[in-house]
């Protein structure tokens, strides 16, 4: 008996195996072909490992049209931070931002070590941010889904909205700090929503990425949300967003003209 599930574990190995190998080759070949067959994959039982290939071929995917853009924007300042790192050294880069202060230390150091890491090579460099931003955003998905009995129908269907959605995937190529610190934010309420007290790490992280998830995190602390919204609290929470979204830039330029702020200026725009 013990022989026989030895055997049925070292055949299916081979098959994962194969599989695999043959899911590789397609994508190198032709990206697309090879993220289709991932789905076909993932789709094909209900196990949640399956959806595994098909997420990290597609962050490859989405990574590598990112590391083929032309910089501009916010890009431009990123890349002059990442090719001035061995230059400026690890504090300067950390202040590279924020002029005197030690701020968001965890992308500074971030990015000081993956110049070296990368040889100095920014489209490398901009791919490996794309990467982990959709990487932990996909993680997410997968924790959050994986504590009920669902099929992989919703994670490969949360995971294609998300990756194809446009705004989301110009961001990616532009506010990259934000983007990323939003991802790791996600990546901790996942865990805590699947009781893992690392999470608390993981919002540090976030917050040393870029402060702007400050207001997130205080947002998930507050109880009444950490509980499970009913659809009251469900449809008063889209009222605010929505006017929040609507009139936004409004609010934000005019208090540009009272307080002379970067972040308000670029909120206005």
């Amino acid at each position: 008996m013990t022989h026989d599930i030895s055997l049925h574990k070292v055949s299916s190995y081979r098959e994962q195996t194969t599989l695999y190998i043959i899911l590789i080759i397609a994508f190198i070949f032709w990206p697309l072909l090879g993220i289709a067959f991932s789905v076909c994959w993932a789709l094909s039982s209900n196990n949640k490992e399956r959806v595994w290939p098909f997420m990290l071929l597609l962050a490859i995917y989405l990574c590598s049209i990112n590391s083929t853009k032309i910089a501009e924007s916010d890009m431009i300042g990123y890349l002059e931070m990442f090719s001035n790192a061995e230059e400026n050294g690890l504090e300067n880069t950390i202040k590279f931002w924020d002029g005197d202060r030690l701020k968001e230390i965890a992308y500074g150091t971030f990015v000081y070590l993956s110049y070296f890491i990368l040889g100095g090579n920014e489209r490398l460099f901009i791919a490996v941010i794309t990467f982990l931003t959709y990487f932990f955003i996909f993680k997410a998905i997968y924790l959050i889904d994986n504590k009920k009995e669902n099929n992989n129908y919703l994670i490969v269907a949360a995971a294609i909205s998300i990756a194809f959605f446009t705004q989301y995937f110009t961001l990616t190529a532009h506010l990259i700090r934000q983007v990323l610190a939003t991802s790791i934010f996600m990546y901790a309420i996942s865990l805590r929503i699947n009781g893992q007290r690392t999470y608390w790490l993981w919002l540090a992280v976030a917050f040393s990425v870029h402060n702007a998830v400050g207001v997130l995190i205080a947002l998930s602390m507050i109880p009444y949300i950490k509980r499970k919204p009913n659809l009251f609290m469900i449809l008063i929470l889209s009222i605010l967003t929505s006017l929040f979204t609507t009139y936004f830039s409004k609010i934000a330029g005019v208090l540009e003209n009272m307080v002379d702020s970067y972040a308000l200026q670029r909120a206005a725009n």
